[in-house]
């Protein structure tokens, strides 16, 4: 599921609402948040991700000018502070590189869901737009996968 949760109340909703297809089944979970936004949003986020999802990627957003490694710490603060443990989650900054592990990680069953970018295709890194939407990446891998 590709979804536009850029935010903790649209993150809460459809993390909140999408049912577990059947017992056993895992929400997996990549998102991350933008930059040069609202920073206090960021650990609420992934306090959120960490009580509502069964395994967390952290990822990008629009970084726009900030360090995104230093925007994932951020948010991974809320991931432990929601009670994840190391095991149950990881960074990746390369936003495809994470959506195609949370595919590799999914088990017959589970739910996907990529948050933060939804419709949007592009994504700003420092100062550069470049083309990126996260349903194309999603069709593309799970032909190859």
């Amino acid at each position: 599921m590709v979804d536009f949760a850029h935010n903790p109340d649209g993150l809460l909703q459809i993390l909140s609402t999408i049912p577990y297809p059947n017992s056993g089944a895992k929400k997996i979970l990549v998102f991350g948040c933008e930059g040069g936004k609202d920073q206090g949003k960021r650990k609420l986020m992934g306090e959120i991700a960490a009580i509502h999802s069964d395994y967390c990627i952290i990822s990008t957003d629009n970084v726009y000018r900030e360090d995104p490694l230093e925007i994932a710490k951020e948010v991974e603060e809320g991931v432990l502070g929601g009670g994840m443990d190391i095991s149950q989650y990881q960074i990746i900054l390369d936003r495809h590189g994470a959506i195609q592990t949370a595919l590799k990680l999914a088990d017959p069953g589970d739910v996907v869901i990529i948050a933060g970018k939804g419709h949007e295709t592009s994504q700003i890194l420092h100062d550069k737009v470049i083309p990126f939407n996260d349903c194309e990446v999603v069709k593309k891998l799970l032909h190859t996968l």
